[in-house]
Order: structure tokens, then C-alpha cells, then sequence
């Protein structure tokens, strides 16, 4: 309501200068001299000057809108994009970056089967990302949550191996599934709550080459997965919390656990 007043009242003050102007203009033009000698000069030079001023205001005006549209564009396309990996050294090598910039938390999601390494990046950047971890969950100011599944031993002897340093902020949690009766899990991660990491899913249904790898920081799509992951958390046994030790007798059932199925399955 505002700005269509205001409109209209500059379209009046312009009109009216622009009609001053040409009348002052087209009398001085014919010999009417009704104003003294360098007057109409003056004015017909003040009203093109106000309309000149105002069209490049307004020009001005119209072009940081623009410019503001597109630079909002921009950053909702970069809010919303996807990363998609190649394979699963690339998807890694970003991860252990990325943990590394974190400022608060990383939320680590590592169940289902078990992925051997298939090449000798992938072992060399699954290296570098439990150093990566190591050391973030070190940092004072990091809360680490770390949610696992033990399909194999690699994965408690993974475990054990981080728990021994007993990190201050690394916690553990964990379920106890039959592997084989559960469908394919997804694994993946949140840092800072605000970039989700869409990892290994497939499990054994499905070959391992060609299984997407994406990241994406939407604010939407990180709540979802935020909120699922605290849903989990929320249910799953306690390892090891901030500041404490493991729980080395849950540790051992566990290595049981494993042993007992083992022995089955022969």
C-alpha cells in the first residue's frame, strides 16, 4: 500500500516536472519570454537532471533486486545440492575431510554386514578415516556418537581398538541383531547437523559396484536423517559414554555372541 503511494506521487512530481519543462521550453522557443533572461535554461536543465536522477534510481533499484534474486538462487542451489562419489575411496577420502572441519558433533552410523575392502585405496582411506575420527573425537569440544551392529569380528576388533584409547568424547551404542534375518541397512553420517553422508547399503543383496554415494547439506534432508539417527541412539545399548570407560563385560558378551554363531554355522 505504502510503495503504490509512493509510486504514484513520484509519477505525479515527474509529470509535473517533465510538463514544466517542455511549456518553459516551448515559450522560450516562440519568444514568450515570461520568465527573466537564463531562468528557463536553468529550469529546463533542474527538470532533466530530476528525471534523469530518478530513472537511474529507480534503474539502480530494479538492478539490486536482480541482483538479489540471483545471488539467493545461488545459494539455495548450493543448500540443496547433491555430491554423488564415484566409488567408495572418493566417498571416504571426502568424509575423513569433513570430519576433520567438524565444529560440534559427528553422528556415526556403522551397522549391517561388514564391507571388506576391495582395493588398496579403499583400505588406505578407511585408514585415514579412523585416524580422522581419532583425532576429532579427541577435540574437547566434539560430541562423537557412534552407533554399531557386530556382524563380524572386524567390526569388535575395530571397536576395541578405538575404545582403548579411551577418548573423553567418543561414545558407543549398539544393537544386537541376527544379521542374517534383517534386511539391508544403510549406513551413514551427520556432522555439525548440517551436511548427512548417504553411504554402503546394499549389504550382500547386491554387487558393491555401482551402489550410490551421495552427501547433501538440505536443511530438510539433514533434519530427517537427524532426527531418525536420535532415534536410534535413543534405543541402543550402552558401550561407552562421554568421560567413562567401556563396558568391557558387554564387550566380552558380545565376542561371545559372535563365537556361539560362528560355531553354529559350522
Amino acid at each position: 500500500m505504502r510503495e503504490s503511494m509512493k509510486e504514484k506521487a513520484e509519477q505525479i512530481i515527474l509529470g509535473f516536472t517533465a510538463v514544466f519543462s517542455i511549456l518553459v521550453s516551448v515559450l522560450d522557443l516562440f519568444g514568450l519570454d515570461l520568465l527573466p533572461s537564463g531562468i528557463v535554461f536553468s529550469l529546463t536543465l533542474l527538470g532533466v537532471g530530476l528525471i534523469t536522477g530518478y530513472l537511474v534510481l529507480e534503474r539502480r533499484s530494479k538492478l539490486d533486486k536482480i541482483e538479489q534474486i540471483v545471488i539467493d538462487g545461488f545459494n539455495n542451489l548450493s543448500v540443496g545440492h547433491v555430491k554423488v562419489f564415484a566409488n567408495l575411496q572418493e566417498y571416504t577420502e571426502y568424509i575423513s575431510l569433513r570430519i576433520k572441519e567438524a565444529k560440534k558433533s559427528v553422528d556415526d552410523l556403522s551397522w549391517g554386514y561388514y564391507i571388506s575392502f576391495r582395493t588398496e585405496g579403499e583400505k588406505q582411506a578407511f585408514t585415514k578415516y579412523v585416524r580422522a575420527m581419532l583425532e576429532t573425537a579427541s577435540r574437547k569440544e566434539i560430541r562423537y556418537r557412534e552407533v554399531m551392529t557386530f556382524p563380524s569380528k572386524e567390526r569388535l576388533k575395530r571397536a576395541e581398538e578405538i575404545l582403548s584409547k579411551n577418548i573423553y568424547g567418543y561414545q558407543l551404542r549398539y544393537y544386537e541383531i541376527e544379521h542374517q534375518s534383517v534386511p539391508p541397512l544403510l549406513q551413514f553420517m551427520i556432522i555439525d547437523s548440517e551436511e548427512v553422508f548417504l553411504g554402503v547399503h546394499r549389504g550382500k543383496t547386491l554387487p558393491a559396484e555401482g551402489e550410490p554415494l551421495i552427501a547433501t547439506r538440505h536443511p530438510d534432508i539433514v533434519h530427517y536423517f537427524q532426527d531418525y539417527y536420535d532415534a536410534i541412539w535413543q534405543g541402543a545399548a550402552i558401550i561407552k559414554d562421554a568421560g567413562k570407560q567401556a563396558d568391557n563385560q558387554m564387550l566380552a558378551r558380545i565376542r561371545q555372541h559372535l563365537l556361539a554363531n560362528e560355531q553354529s554355522a559350522d
